[in-house]
Order: C-alpha cells, then sequence, then structure tokens
C-alpha cells in the first residue's frame, strides 16, 4: 500500500496510463497505412480490435475509420462486415447520414450496388429525419443515377425510379428538378 501511495504520489501511474493511452490512440490513427491482412482482421473482430475503447462515440469513430481504409482499398466484403453493425448503433445525426452517403458511393464506385443502394436509402431517411432537404434530394438522385446505370431488368430499374419519385412529392423546386 505504501508503495502503491508512492507511485501514484510520484506520476508514475498517470504517466504509465498515458503512454498506454497514447499507444492505443497512435495504432488507431494508423490503421490507414496498416497491411490488408491487419485490416481484414480487424474487420474480423471488431471487438479484438477496438474493445479497449471505452466511450462509444470514439469507437464508432475508429470503426468508421476502418471501414473508410478497407473501401478505399475496394475490400468490400470486410468494409460490410463493419459497415453493418456501425450504421445500425450509430446515432441518426446529420453527420452519420453524410457518412451512409459516403459509404454509398464508395461501394457503388466498387460495384456492390445492392449495399450501395441499402446505404442510398439510410443517407436519404437520416436527411429526412433532420430535415435535411439539399442533401436528401442530393442523395436521392444520387439514387436515381445508380438505378439507370447498374445492370438489371428494366421492370427492375422502372419500379424503382417510380418508387424514388414517390419520395420526390415535395413541391420544392430541387424536388421537381430530380422529379
Amino acid at each position: 500500500e505504501s508503495g502503491f501511495q508512492q507511485a501514484v504520489r510520484s506520476g508514475l501511474v498517470e504517466e504509465s496510463l498515458n503512454a498506454a493511452a497514447s499507444q492505443n490512440v497512435l495504432n488507431f490513427m494508423r490503421l490507414a497505412s496498416a497491411s490488408d491482412a491487419h485490416l481484414q482482421q480487424a474487420a474480423a473482430n471488431t471487438d479484438a480490435a477496438f474493445g479497449w475503447i471505452q466511450d462509444a462515440t470514439v469507437r464508432q469513430e475508429a470503426e468508421w475509420s476502418l471501414a473508410c481504409a478497407l473501401l478505399e482499398r475496394r475490400m468490400a466484403d470486410s468494409a460490410l462486415a463493419v459497415l453493418r453493425p456501425l450504421m445500425q448503433a450509430v446515432p441518426h445525426t446529420a453527420e452519420w447520414g453524410y457518412r451512409a452517403l459516403k459509404a454509398a458511393d464508395a461501394l457503388a464506385g466498387i460495384q456492390q450496388f445492392e449495399s450501395a443502394r441499402d446505404y442510398y436509402n439510410l443517407a436519404d431517411s437520416i436527411f429526412s429525419e433532420n430535415k435535411l432537404d439539399e442533401a436528401r434530394l442530393t442523395t436521392l438522385g444520387q439514387l436515381m443515377a445508380l438505378e439507370m446505370t447498374i445492370p438489371q431488368a428494366a421492370e427492375t430499374a422502372i419500379a424503382a425510379l417510380n418508387a424514388l419519385q414517390e419520395k420526390l412529392k415535395s413541391e420544392s423546386r430541387g424536388a421537381q428538378l430530380l422529379r
């Protein structure tokens, strides 16, 4: 007990904890430069990779960074393994709407059309909840472009476009132009 009190008073415990925390933060920040194998390993078990992060918001940021690094490297399966549970857990704030939109754009870019559609719809939902009409129109426009360009039956594309037009019942100038 005496040794413990002396270590606490001397600052050694605080210094040790700060060093460990700094090392953990550095490891988290180095995700973009990690090897493909390391990123895939982290995606396969996010609890093992990020279990040390106590704050839910900070952990969500770490998982988002991992998903972005995976998407940049075109590792769709691993990215989706991180994105699916993450996007279900995050608050529906404007920031996460823009992140869902970014994920949708990246997924469309690597020809993961079904998943891209899901994230465009999520972004639309979040923007609608937050009454961000311009962002919502941008999202619906990108979703329309996706539906018109992906390989699918004409009937399927027409049905999807009709459903999107139903979402554009607003009389705003942007909605009219998009319709």
